[in-house]
């Protein structure tokens, strides 16, 4: 007995429809992701701004749970990004977040900074050895960093040590930079010192 086309029309058309929603429903939520994080940088400048103006940090939000604490540029990508204090989930889900118990913006030490692969640290795709970079903290003061390494390491091999000896930037993300799931144990990693 063979199913004649005419009985399975409906049920490709209905397959169809759920496909055509099923993609339009993923896009949405990955475009959903992208403009938070572009709204987000907005109200963080304004943030920003009205923290330097006042000399104490500004929420960006009623509700934030955490404020700016500095500015990272990008020298040679003509990127700039707010930096907020802490590096919970909810933070970097608005910008790239200061990692509690490094250095903050401003002191000696071993400054880290962590962000999203596909939203604010994607930027690390672009970054070369040499590169420069600079910080700015709430005070107004200017740090210099130049790029002097770039690798790739195993989180579960290869913990990340704060090497407080010696006053460096490390820009930590995910990787690899166009995986489709979360959850990789393999780090992007940009160290620099500073200049």
């Amino acid at each position: 007995m063979s199913i004649s086309k005419m009985s399975l029309k409906p049920y490709v058309s209905v397959i169809a429809i759920i496909l055509g929603l099923m993609g339009l429903i993923l896009s949405s939520e990955a475009t959903y992701i992208a403009i938070k994080a572009e709204v987000a940088q907005v109200l963080l400048e304004q943030s920003w701004q009205a923290t330097r103006n006042q000399g104490t940090p500004v929420p960006p939000w009623p509700w934030a749970d955490t404020s700016a604490l500095a500015k990272l540029e990008f020298i040679r990508q003509q990127q700039t990004h707010i930096i907020l204090s802490g590096s919970s989930g909810r933070t970097l889900a608005f910008a790239p977040g200061h990692l509690t118990g490094s250095s903050k913006p401003g002191e000696d030490g071993h400054i880290i900074i962590s962000a999203h692969r596909d939203t604010h640290f994607k930027v690390l795709e672009q970054v070369q050895i040499g590169d420069r970079l600079q910080m700015e903290t709430q005070g107004g003061l200017h740090q210099n960093y130049r790029v002097t390494e770039i690798y790739i390491v195993d989180s579960r091999y290869e913990p990340l040590i704060l090497d407080s000896d010696s006053n460096k930037l490390t820009l930590i993300t995910c990787f690899p930079f166009d995986a489709l799931e979360a959850g990789s144990p393999y780090r992007y990693r940009v160290d620099a010192i500073q200049i």
